[in-house]
C-alpha cells in the first residue's frame, strides 16, 4: 500500500458497531472487517456512494466526500455480526460535480467469516446511462443537466449531465409526441408531456393525466390534435390544439389553453376568438407576458399572433404567404420574432409587422427559389442574432438541414449533418449547450465547438 492509501486508511478506520459503518478491520471477534478499494476514479468526482449487499438484502449505503482528488481511495467496513458467514457485495459510484453517476461498478460476491481481514477491490468503469433507440418526436428542458427527449414505442429518456436515463412510461398511457420541461431550479421539477389528444405529468416518481378535453368544458367541434406546449414557468403553461375537421368560417378550428397550478383551463381571454379562428400549428412563451402562435387561416395563408397582457393581436404579412402554413415561430421580444413553414423559408417580423429583412430559404439560401417540398420546423435560440433554425423533408422521406445564424450570417451546418441526415427536433440550454435530436434515436451535442453523437451503452 502507498503512503498516500495507508495515510488515507489510517484516517478512516475506526471501530465504530454500528451497521454498515467504517470500522477498524480487527475490532470484534464475530465482526468481518473489510477494506474496500476503489481504483480507477475519474477526475472532477465529489464523493463516492457504496452500497453493501448481503445477499438480497441491501444494507443502508455509506457516503465518502474525503477522496481529495485522488484516484485511489480506501473505504472500510465492518460487516455485522448478524450477516458474518454470508456473501457480501458492494456497489459503488462515482458522483461528479452535476450530482449523477460519472462511474459505477458491483463487486463480486466474497464469502465472509469473523476470522479474517476481506481485501476488496472495486474498479470503476464509464457508467453509459441506458439506450435510446426509437425515433425521437420533441425534445426540451430546463438547463443543461435536464434533457428530455419523447420518440415512438413509448420512448422517453432524461439527459442529467453525464448519461441519458431511461424514463418508464405505463402501458395505458399513449406515445408521446410533445415535451415540455417548465424552467426550475431543481432537476426533480415537474415535467409535462403530450400525446396527440392529452396531457400527461411527471412529478419526479410516476405518470399522470394532467388534462384530457372530454373533461372539459370545450366547443363541441373540436376533436382535439396537440399542437404545441410551452410556458414561463410551472404556473404559468399554454398548450395549443385544433381539430381534424377542415377549416370552414362556422368552427373554431383551435383551442388555446392555459395552466396554473390548480390546473388547465379554456384561456377566453383578449379577443381570443380571432386567433382560435385560425388553425394554430405552434405556440411560444417569452415570458408570463408575453406569448406567440402561428399557423394556417381560412384563405391558406401563413397567421401569426401576439398575446401580451391580455391582448392579442393578429399580424398581416406584406406580401400574404398563400396556399401554405407556417409551423415554428420564436423570439425575444414582443415587437422582434422570426417564424417559418411550408415551403421552408423563415420570416422576421417586427412592431410594424411588415417584414423586414428579406425571407430567407432554408434550403437554396438567399431570397429565392423556394422548395415546396421542405419545411422550417423549428426555431430556437438564445438571443436575436444567435439562434438555430432545423428544416426537412415530410415524413416518411425525410432528410433535414439546420442552419445557425449568428450576428447576421447565414451558417449551414454541415458538419452536423454528416453525423445524422435525419433529424426532428433541438433544444438550446445555453449558447456553448445544444442538443439535436431525430430518427434511430440519435442524438448530437454542441458545445459551442464541436459536435459529438451520443454513444449508448450497449
Amino acid at each position: 500500500m502507498s503512503a498516500t492509501r495507508l495515510q488515507k486508511w489510517t484516517m478512516q478506520i475506526a471501530c465504530v458497531g454500528a451497521l454498515g459503518m467504517m470500522a477498524t478491520v480487527s475490532c470484534g471477534a464475530n465482526n468481518a472487517g473489510i477494506a474496500l478499494l476503489v481504483q480507477n476514479i475519474e477526475a472532477g468526482t465529489i464523493r463516492l456512494e457504496i452500497t453493501p449487499f448481503v445477499g438480497d438484502k441491501t444494507l443502508p449505503r455509506e457516503e465518502f466526500k474525503d477522496i481529495q482528488g485522488a484516484k485511489d481511495y480506501v473505504a472500510g467496513f465492518q460487516l455485522p455480526r448478524a450477516y458474518v458467514g454470508q456473501a457480501i457485495s458492494f456497489q459503488v459510484n462515482a458522483i461528479n460535480g452535476n450530482e449523477c453517476i460519472a462511474q459505477t461498478v458491483t463487486t463480486d460476491k466474497v464469502n465472509t467469516d469473523s476470522l479474517r481481514r476481506y481485501d476488496v477491490n472495486a474498479k470503476l468503469q464509464t457508467y453509459g446511462g441506458d439506450r435510446v433507440d426509437n425515433n425521437i418526436f420533441d425534445i426540451h428542458g430546463s438547463s443543461g443537466n435536464n434533457v428530455w427527449v419523447v420518440g415512438d414505442n413509448k420512448e422517453v429518456s432524461r439527459w442529467n449531465g453525464c448519461y441519458w436515463r431511461s424514463v418508464p412510461v405505463p402501458v395505458e398511457i399513449p406515445s408521446f409526441i410533445k415535451i415540455f420541461v417548465p424552467p426550475a431550479t431543481s432537476t426533480n421539477s415537474s415535467v409535462y408531456a403530450v400525446s396527440i389528444d392529452k396531457i400527461y405529468k411527471y412529478d419526479g416518481t410516476k405518470w399522470a393525466l394532467d388534462y384530457d378535453p372530454k373533461f372539459a368544458s370545450l366547443p363541441a367541434e373540436v376533436n382535439m390534435v396537440f399542437a404545441g406546449i410551452s410556458g414561463s414557468s410551472e404556473s404559468d403553461i399554454w398548450a395549443v390544439a385544433g381539430n381534424k375537421l377542415a377549416l370552414s368560417a362556422t368552427q373554431n378550428n383551435s383551442v388555446v389553453l392555459r395552466r396554473n397550478m390548480t390546473g388547465w383551463s379554456n384561456d377566453t381571454s383578449g379577443g381570443l376568438p380571432v386567433v382560435v379562428e385560425n388553425k394554430i400549428n405552434a405556440i411560444h412563451s417569452i415570458n408570463k407576458t408575453t406569448i406567440l402562435v402561428t399557423g394556417m387561416n381560412k384563405m391558406s395563408e401563413w397567421f401569426a399572433a401576439r398575446w401580451t397582457v391580455g391582448t392579442w393581436r393578429l399580424d398581416q404579412f406584406t406580401p400574404r404567404v398563400t396556399g401554405s402554413t407556417a409551423v415554428s415561430i420564436w423570439g425575444m421580444a414582443y415587437d422582434d420574432y422570426w417564424l417559418g413553414g411550408t415551403p421552408a423559408v423563415i420570416k422576421q417580423i417586427q412592431q410594424s409587422a411588415t417584414i423586414s429583412k428579406p425571407d430567407y430559404d432554408m434550403i437554396f439560401g438567399g431570397g429565392t427559389g423556394v422548395n415546396p417540398n421542405w419545411r422550417t420546423a423549428r426555431i430556437s435560440g438564445v438571443a436575436n442574432d444567435d439562434f438555430w433554425v432545423l428544416a426537412f423533408t415530410p415524413i416518411p422521406m425525410i432528410e433535414s438541414k439546420v442552419i445557425h445564424y449568428v450576428s447576421g450570417q447565414w451558417k449551414t451546418e454541415t458538419e452536423l449533418s454528416k453525423l445524422a441526415a435525419q433529424l426532428t427536433t433541438f433544444y438550446v440550454a445555453s449558447k456553448d449547450d445544444v442538443w439535436f435530436a431525430g430518427y434511430g434515436g440519435v442524438r448530437i451535442h454542441y458545445d459551442g465547438k464541436t459536435f459529438t453523437r451520443a454513444t449508448d451503452r450497449n
